[in-house]
């Protein structure tokens, strides 16, 4: 629980465990995408990668660095790194657009989150997904979104990188 709690507030962050559990059922371009499980302190989790150049396998553990979306974060301990908020907030926004979709959408989501942040990968089927976090992505609220970054982020053999939803304090 105080390892998850820190995460709910702006500009700080804190390591925590993580496991991944499942890469969920729902494939798109020969790559899993969509909502991935785990727990990140403890705690049972979805995961949205955010990083098609590194992997993950089913039951690995690593430790990570939680980096809050709200207020002026540190993003230093993140792939994208510091001047990147906008990147991950628009990221965040489209994850939030799975609940709302049809599973069928969910690879044009994951492969327009991947360009946010680089050219590798899948290319999404049109630029729909991208006009709308564009379009959308500065009214919606952060509050408990994380990056879930692996603390050795620099490492070439590191851990993908994810964006969380880390419950309310009531929650937990």
């Amino acid at each position: 629980l105080a390892t998850a709690l820190p995460t709910t507030a702006a500009n700080l962050s804190a390591q925590v465990p993580v496991k991944f559990t499942s890469p969920g059922s729902v494939t798109a371009f020969g790559y899993y995408v969509g909502k991935y499980q785990g727990t990140v302190g403890g705690h049972v989790a979805d995961l949205f990668c955010v990083d098609f150049l590194h992997h993950v396998s089913v039951g690995q553990t690593w430790n990570a660095t939680l980096t809050s979306l709200v207020g002026n974060p540190d993003l230093s301990n993140t792939r994208g790194g510091i001047g990147s908020l906008a990147t991950y907030q628009k990221a965040a926004w489209l994850t939030a657009q799975y609940g709302s979709v049809p599973t069928s959408q969910w690879g044009d989501i994951q492969a327009t989150i991947w360009r946010l942040f680089t050219n590798s990968g899948p290319a999404p089927g049109s630029s729909y997904w991208l006009t709308q976090a564009n379009n959308n992505f500065q009214n919606f609220d952060y509050t408990g979104y994380s990056v879930v970054t692996d603390v050795n982020w620099r490492n070439a053999n590191s851990v993908q990188e994810f964006i969380t939803v880390t419950p309310e304090p009531a929650e937990l």
